[in-house]
């Protein structure tokens, strides 16, 4: 995947969110939580970090994962492990 920019991985996030809630219309920003996001649990947080490490070629240690406040924090550290 050549995703470069913040603002494309942004876009590839709420993608796959999109697909994993089956929410066609959801919108993210960089300051959303998954407590904003209908449907974002425990399960649908691993499933999205699952696709992430698929796509992406990168992995995440639990640390890493449970240290995810919001959807910025996220694309910081798939944008540090894309390097």
């Amino acid at each position: 995947m050549s995703v470069k920019t913040k603002d494309e991985i942004l876009l590839w996030v709420t993608d796959v969110l999109r697909d994993v809630l089956m929410q066609p219309a959801l919108q993210v920003t960089a300051y959303s939580t998954a407590d904003q996001v209908a449907g974002w649990d425990s399960l649908t947080h691993m499933t999205l970090i699952s696709r992430i490490e698929q796509d992406f070629g990168v992995e995440f240690q639990f640390q890493e994962i449970i240290a995810l406040e919001k959807v910025g924090d996220l694309i910081d550290r798939i944008s540090e492990k894309l390097g």
